[in-house]
């Protein structure tokens, strides 16, 4: 999450419905609706194919999604909006040598941010559709920090899951009891242009699901290797959010300390998740992984010998940003983002590569999500609920 988007708090009701978001963005765009039976997504080819909201109980049911609604209601586009969606397609590296937030030559800062068509206006073309699938493509253009043009044919679907899709994702049934959505966002690029190397700046694929939250919303991240902490990105962690506790990562993703944290490929699982109590919905997000992969992109903003500029393709895989205010006294949302990327592409002229991430959001009986979560993530509901339960406000 680059943090010099524009800010944009919207005024919308707390718990707007997926009829009201669909109102809302048929104003100014074309939202393309997949849906089965209650269970609904919307898309926006207008923004890179981006999936903006979803609701596992049809029109009237809660939309899963944070997007920013003032800015939407307006027919003005800009690069650099906060806008939001449950799934957005993003390049890396956000910082370091060879990033693609930057001007070549320009000192990194957020001041300086800035976001290219590809990735914020540049509107995708619609190639199919169904009543579950629809497939988008574009061509796009991407200057990094050295100056390097790369040029890559875009193919994105988006894809409504029914229980089979889902029990497979996770490899478990589903309990009885409980409402669902889900759906799976695919990102393919086929390289254009002249070869990726090393010293010229590789990239990543990018996705992030940018969704509301509440003062007890809990990120929990299943590993591997039993990690001690997790990377810090632009500031300190501190033990009011973080904490790992038996092998599993616990964050407060409560919109009210902005901070960014991240997970290397060796304690990574393709899996992680969030229970929020208020809004009484588990969200679990499984993505495609290569556990071989060792190399991905760093876009840390933190200075030291690990920093994206010393350790350009020693990254992470996974990432959670947390909202909060600035100095300024100003905050994006309030949100939070549940994040994963490709390893390094590394792509000669007419070599391809993907990734895909999986949002699944469920509400319903707690003793059926609980089993669920358990199932998944390796923790009940009211495990999950414990490392907060008196959060303290200090640093690790």
């Amino acid at each position: 999450m680059p943090i010099s988007l524009m800010t944009g708090c919207s005024q919308a009701p707390a718990h707007p419905t997926f009829a009201q978001d669909l109102a809302l963005l048929s104003r100014h765009q074309s939202p393309i609706v997949l849906e089965d039976g209650p269970r609904k997504v919307m898309v926006l080819a207008e923004l890179q194919g981006r999936v903006m909201v979803s609701t596992a109980r049809g029109d009237q049911g809660d939309s899963h999604g944070w997007i920013n609604r003032d800015y939407l209601a307006q027919a003005e586009r800009v690069s650099s909006a906060a806008v939001g969606g449950a799934d957005r397609l993003s390049f890396g590296p956000e910082t370091g040598p060879y990033s693609l937030f930057f001007e070549p030559g320009v000192e990194q800062t957020g001041d300086n941010v800035r976001f290219q068509p590809a990735i914020s206006t540049q509107p995708y073309q619609l190639l199919h559709r169904t009543d579950t699938e629809a497939v988008f493509s574009q061509q796009v253009q991407l200057e990094n920090y050295q100056g390097q043009v790369i040029e890559l044919d875009v193919k994105r679907s988006i894809h409504l899951l029914d229980a089979n899709h889902i029990e497979n994702a996770l490899k478990v049934e589903l309990p009885q009891g409980l409402d669902y959505v889900g759906f799976k966002a695919q990102t393919e690029i086929t390289n254009t242009g002249r070869a990726m190397r090393d010293e010229t700046g590789l990239i990543s694929l990018w996705h992030l699901g940018a969704f509301e939250t509440s003062p007890h919303n809990t990120v929990v991240i299943p590993t591997r290797g039993q990690p001690t902490g997790v990377t810090p990105y632009f500031n300190d962690t501190r033990a009011s959010h973080t904490k790992v506790v038996d092998g599993t990562v616990y964050y407060r993703a409560d919109a009210q300390y902005m901070n960014k944290i991240g997970l290397p490929p060796e304690h990574t699982v393709p899996l992680m998740g969030a229970w929020d109590p208020a809004l009484e919905r588990l969200t679990l997000i499984v993505f495609s992984f290569d556990p071989a992969a060792r190399r991905y992109v760093n876009s840390t903003w933190l200075p030291g010998k690990h920093s994206a500029q010393h350790a350009p393709y020693k990254g992470d895989v996974t990432n959670v940003f947390n909202d909060g205010l600035m100095d300024d006294g100003e905050r994006f949302g309030p949100f939070y983002e549940l994040e994963s990327s490709s390893p390094a592409l590394q792509l000669a002229r007419g070599e391809s590569a993907h990734h895909q991430q999986t949002t699944l959001h469920f509400q319903g009986d707690r003793q059926a999500l609980s089993k669920l979560a358990k199932a998944t993530l390796g923790v009940s509901l009211d495990t999950i609920e414990r490392p907060f339960a008196q959060a303290a406000d200090t640093t690790d």
